[in-house]
């Protein structure tokens, strides 16, 4: 009988991580080239392809190339906002980086914390790998593409790049640390060892079930998500407000992640809500207005940026397509009235309607060029 093989706790949680990733990646990687495939086949060139992952790339391209006080703090401001996306994609990689059954066997073995440390910064450096690859692509099509030789500039997003790689990384250990050890919830009116009773009172239910648990953080998830496709939109459209350059790639980024913002926020809202609708089954509240008010919130990101490029218009001074503009809005309006009202019960067709959606918003977003 041949021995097994040992295996060293980063060694063993590592293999688990690239398993799950590599199953997702196969999984959703086929989706992408089937996206960058119907890119090619729009603009009868590969080219096109290829240019939609130098997009990737391309704020911090622009923001490198720029001179004075000014472009270094454009510079570093873009540079930031790569690693708030580099964060943003290990949060998204949460159920392979520390799924629920791995943190109680954790927990019962007695293991030193440089050993923990260890296994985090190996499980968060391949989970980030794909992402950085896709950034590095970008940035070598982006250089061939230069008529001359721009080497500072090069030099110059490389190291942003790594810099925000590099943040990315230690904030998901943090993030790691604080997901291994999570504090209790403290909010106004809470319990504690002092106090004799709560004080009770009367609040709306909607308030009580479904939008106090994300406000207080009972529903982490849900917060994060929600917040971040807020956040992330409006930042697009300040910077499209501020620069009034590179107004389709802003639209692109900032259209994307409404939509992967809702997408989200509708799982993860009725994940984290499911505990509580099933504890007020036996009271008389109605369970599909609960449901109603969870999917009007989890079309926060969408409407969010539909208000939000509405506002842009009024304040900025942007000569933009009238058409393509009310075009995506109202395509972000429908693909998020699909994705929250509308449900696919089969993976691969709901991850069909997304992309072609998707595709859709990104080609009237594309076509919203100065006139």
């Amino acid at each position: 009988m041949t021995d097994l093989p040992r295996l060293s706790y980063p060694a063993m949680r590592t293999l688990a991580v690239r398993a799950a990733l590599r199953s997702a990646l196969l999984r959703w990687g086929a989706w992408v080239l089937m996206a960058l495939g119907l890119l090619a086949a729009v603009g009868n060139t590969p080219e096109v392809a290829l240019a939609g992952v130098a997009s990737l790339l391309a704020p911090l391209w622009w923001a490198s190339g720029q001179g004075g006080w000014r472009g270094t703090l454009q510079w570093a401001g873009v540079s930031l906002l790569y690693a708030l996306l580099g964060m943003a994609w290990l949060r998204a990689w949460r159920p392979a980086l520390w799924p629920a059954h791995w943190r109680d066997v954790e927990a019962t073995l007695p293991l030193p914390a440089a050993v923990l440390r260890r296994s985090d910064q190996a499980v968060l450096r391949w989970v980030l790998a794909p992402w950085a690859a896709l950034l590095c692509t970008a940035w070598g099509l982006l250089l061939w593409w230069q008529p001359g030789p721009v080497w500072a500039q090069a030099s110059r997003a490389a190291v942003g790049l790594l810099a925000a790689l590099g943040t990315s990384l230690l904030v998901g250990q943090w993030g790691l640390s604080r997901w291994r050890h999570p504090t209790a919830p403290r909010w106004k009116g809470a319990c504690n060892a002092r106090s004799e009773r709560p004080a009770w009172r009367r609040v709306h239910p909607v308030w009580a079930l479904v939008l106090a648990p994300v406000w207080r953080g009972q529903a982490p998830q849900s917060r994060w998500v929600l917040s971040t496709g807020l956040l992330m939109p409006a930042l697009a459209l300040v910077a499209l407000c501020v620069t009034h350059r590179w107004i389709t790639a802003w639209l692109c980024a900032a259209t994307t992640v409404a939509l992967i913002g809702t997408s989200l926020a509708v799982q993860r809202l009725q994940r984290e809500g499911a505990r509580l609708q099933a504890a007020s089954l036996h009271l008389p509240l109605p369970q599909s207005h609960l449901q109603g008010w969870q999917r009007a919130l989890a079309l926060g990101p969408v409407l969010g940026l539909v208000l939000g490029l509405a506002v842009t218009l009024s304040l900025c001074a942007l000569p933009l397509h009238p058409l393509p503009t009310l075009g995506l809005a109202l395509s972000l309006a429908c693909a998020g009235g699909l994705e929250t009202h509308w449900p696919v019960r089969k993976p691969d067709h709901h991850a069909s309607r997304w992309l072609l959606m998707l595709c859709i918003c990104l080609a009237f977003a594309s076509e919203i060029n100065p006139a």
